[in-house]
């Protein structure tokens, strides 16, 4: 009786859970933002005639990466590259389009061309730990672990509370299924208040596979309860090849039926 007990409140428990980070979700994707305008010459602002005059090739690298970015959010990867090329053609130096072709790259999987470009903006930021991370990334996707954690390290030298470079850590940790040292790296952040979500994500897993079930329901209902409207689009695949979303509610079941 108190078996079947259990398992009703787990799946009545799931059934509420479920129904609020559907809520949320298409809340935010329904919620209309304000447009944001693009990027006008210094001259159409200050209504002086600039039709004779040399265009000025930064101010024609930013209309370019404002519709880059564009295309890019309306998932046109291809038009997206374009634009970022020309971008670059105009301000070879323009850090932001070189990060953003090192993303598109990467998402597309053409891992050798996002790491050049990764490259190239390390250069032309002097170390930025997001630039940092984007590259670990590529290597961990490569299951180059060694050239992967090095990067995530180099991160977390150049800043010790960005929480993107404990989150790569611990998911280089994760794949090779040493946990104790994930959850070290995943501890270190999960109490800064601008910690990435995932941290909590992330907490959960490594004590479902250590079958530290109670710990493992803490954390996911941490992040349900405060970080959810925080979380990347529900279809992000993760390192293993499950949405957050689908592998969160599969470990949140098998916790609640093990309790």
């Amino acid at each position: 009786m108190n078996l079947f007990f259990s398992r009703v409140m787990a799946v009545f428990f799931i059934c509420i859970m479920h129904s609020a980070v559907v809520s949320v979700l298409l809340a935010e994707k329904g919620s209309s933002a304000p447009a944001q305008k693009e990027p006008e010459a210094a001259g159409q602002v200050l209504g002086i005639d600039t039709s004779r005059q040399k265009a000025d090739p930064k101010e024609d690298a930013a209309v370019l990466l404002y519709k880059a970015t564009e295309a890019r959010a309306k998932g046109n990867y291809d038009d997206a590259e374009k634009l970022l090329m020309q971008a670059l053609s105009s301000d070879p130096d323009n850090i932001t389009a070189t990060v953003e072709l090192a993303n598109i790259t990467a998402a597309q999987r053409d891992y050798r061309r996002s790491e050049e470009y990764y490259r190239k903006a390390l250069e032309l930021s002097d170390g930025s730990p997001m630039i940092y991370v984007g590259l670990g990334n590529v290597y961990l996707n490569q299951r180059d672990y060694q050239n992967a954690q090095k990067n995530f390290e180099l991160a977390i030298q150049s800043d010790p509370k960005f929480s993107h470079a404990y989150v790569g850590l611990a998911t280089l940790y994760i794949q090779k299924k040493d946990y104790d040292r994930a959850l070290q790296a995943i501890q270190k952040v999960s109490g800064l208040s601008n910690a990435d979500p995932m941290v909590y994500l992330l907490e959960g897993n490594i004590y479902f596979e250590q079958s530290r079930i109670t710990e493992a329901v803490q954390s996911y209902v941490l992040l349900l309860s405060q970080y959810v409207n925080k979380l990347p689009d529900k279809n992000v695949k993760l390192y293993t090849g499950h949405t957050w979303y689908s592998l969160l509610f599969k470990n949140i079941s098998v916790c609640f039926i093990s309790l």
